[in-house]
């Protein structure tokens, strides 16, 4: 049994979601499911059109590798349909109350924001899913807990340096000692070290970065040397590399 209440603060893309906030508090997953008439095994079983995702929450950049592997989800899913073994992971959310003064539920997403994307295109292309099998998640829902899940909950693709950069910057808000966020995050504590120079350096950089214009240990290595002056030979570097057919910035134009 659980409650559960999300203020969430949706973001713009330029800020990268580096401004997310949400508090989750106890709610009732039963009477949840029961306003949607979704039944359960060992999962429950849910159609994937009325889970929302939290806006702002998921870090990974929107890029054609991205993109890539929605497409190869998703026509997996056309021919397979959603494996049950990789169940969505979901939160139960007061949403108000009815005409009728009953409190109402939203589903939102904790977990598998790729394969919920893949499940609507599929179905989008004529492939008749009506409900996907999740999980919903009882306990681990403070922010900090949700942040460091965007991490050590990832057994798939791994997330980028800049995406861990932003999860460092946001566990910064709860922790300030860069090996206990390590920990929480399951990564190395110079790597926390690295990503926090990043993020707070010029946002400049941290685009280039995001955008794979230049490689994050460059980037890092060029702002420890270089300071404030880091971002002009960037810039002059990215010029030189341009300049001899480069779409990126290589070491030796730098």
């Amino acid at each position: 049994m659980m409650n559960a209440v999300a203020e969430t603060v949706t973001t713009t893309e330029e800020q990268l979601d580096l401004d997310f906030r949400i508090n989750i508090i106890a709610g009732n997953i039963k009477k949840g499911m029961k306003q949607f008439g979704f039944g359960s095994g060992d999962l429950w079983n849910i159609d994937p059109k009325v889970i929302q995702v939290i806006a702002g929450y998921n870090v990974r950049v929107r890029n054609a590798a991205y993109r890539a592997r929605v497409e190869a989800l998703r026509d997996n899913m056309m021919l397979v349909g959603f494996k049950k073994d990789s169940p969505l992971s979901v939160l139960v959310v007061p949403n108000g109350v009815n005409d009728k003064g009953e409190e109402q539920f939203a589903i939102m997403l904790k977990r598998g924001h790729q394969r919920l994307e893949a499940v609507l295109e599929a179905i989008a292309l004529g492939k008749p899913i009506e409900t996907v099998p999740c999980i919903i998640a009882k306990e681990d829902i403070s922010e900090e807990d949700l942040t460091a899940d965007l991490s050590i909950s990832n057994n798939g693709e791994q997330l980028a340096p800049y995406e861990m950069a932003v999860l460092c910057k946001r566990m910064s808000r709860f922790e300030e000692n860069h090996a206990k966020i390590a920990t929480k995050l399951g990564i190395w504590p110079n790597q926390v070290t690295d990503g926090l120079l990043l993020i707070n350096g010029p946002i400049e950089i941290a685009h280039y970065v995001r955008d794979d214009v230049i490689k994050f240990t460059l980037a890092v290595e060029l702002i420890k040397e270089h300071g404030a002056k880091a971002l002009t030979i960037i810039e002059q570097s990215l010029s030189r590399s341009q300049s001899a057919g480069q779409s990126s910035i290589k070491p030796r134009y730098v």
